[in-house]
């Protein structure tokens, strides 16, 4: 994605020369090298993959091959829904990914339909995988801000944060290494249980787009459609755990850090107000109301974490 994403800036670059398109390469490269490094990393730490047989059901790569044309869709949509006053050209470019977009989600329902269910995973594998992903991915964003000559204040607190999660995730890593080869074989998942996962795993996607959106100060708009593919999300995990005659996740999770969700979500929303309080004030294009909101936002945020913290 990130590679597809640079050689496409780079085409636009060639013919329209501009200062924005220039610095948007620059990043875009940074970004597709960090991302081949993280690669390089999760091939290294990952075992050796089986040879592939002419059994392989062609199947399973029409679903891996749907899901990744899904994937980059979906990446370049959002790269342009971000611009925001687009050219006639980009309009017209972003209509056609969403028609490209609405085909290949049809193509992956259709392939995640006729692919065969996957084999069992022993529960050990599987962590230590994502173990080894999460580790690889800190890193490479480590390794971005570490490049920056000059970093902003913002950006050496980030800095500090990921290196932070860096070492957890690091003892995580070798925590699921040492457990991965005792770890009993996970039993196959039922079709109610398949749909709790994806439940779960779409409603985390749906609170990251959140997040990143809240973050990048998105317009209210934007919060409002993106707040309300939320709670639709919820409620299908709701529902997928009903069906599923499973016990609510949030009643099975143990916090490790000893931090309730309730405190976690009110010092986040602190976190994103000062981050976009400061963002303003470095404007000088900012407007008053604009800066009023913002103060009001975080004094709400911080009365909030206050009273629910005494």
């Amino acid at each position: 994605m990130a590679q597809v994403a640079l050689k496409k800036a780079e085409k636009q670059l060639a013919t329209h020369d501009t200062t924005e398109l220039q610095a948007q390469v620059a990043s875009l490269r940074t970004a597709a090298d960090a991302a081949q490094q993280a690669l390089q990393e999760a091939l290294a730490a990952a075992p050796p993959a089986p040879v592939p047989t002419s059994a392989q059901p062609a199947a399973d790569e029409a679903l891996k091959k749907a899901k990744i044309e899904a994937a980059m869709l979906k990446a370049q949509i959002r790269k342009l829904e971000k611009i925001e006053a687009p050219t006639t050209e980009q309009q017209s470019e972003l209509d056609t990914l969403r028609q490209q977009l609405t085909q290949a989600e049809q193509a992956l329902a259709s392939a995640e339909a006729s692919a065969p269910a996957a084999p069992a995973k022993p529960a050990g594998d599987e962590a230590l995988k994502k173990a080894k992903i999460e580790a690889a991915m800190l890193r490479a964003q480590i390794r971005k801000l570490e490049k920056i000559e000059a970093p902003t204040a913002e950006q050496q607190s980030e800095l500090v944060a990921l290196r932070q999660q860096l070492s957890q995730a690091e003892q995580a890593l070798a925590a699921a290494e040492s457990t991965a080869a005792s770890a009993p074989a996970a039993p196959a998942n039922s079709p109610g249980e398949e749909a709790l996962k994806k439940a779960k795993i779409e409603l985390a996607m749906k609170r990251a787009e959140l997040k990143k959106a809240e973050k990048a100060g998105a317009d209210e708009a934007s919060l409002a459609t993106l707040r309300s593919a939320l709670a639709e999300a919820e409620q299908a995990l709701h529902a997928a755990e009903e069906a599923s005659g499973k016990p609510a996740p949030e009643l099975q999770r143990h916090n490790k850090s000893g931090v309730d969700d309730a405190l976690r979500a009110l010092k986040t929303e602190v976190a994103f107000a000062r981050a976009d309080l400061r963002k303003l004030e470095r404007d000088d294009a900012a407007s008053s109301e604009a800066l009023d909101a913002a103060r009001t936002r975080l004094a709400a945020a911080e009365q909030a974490l206050a009273a629910h913290q005494g």
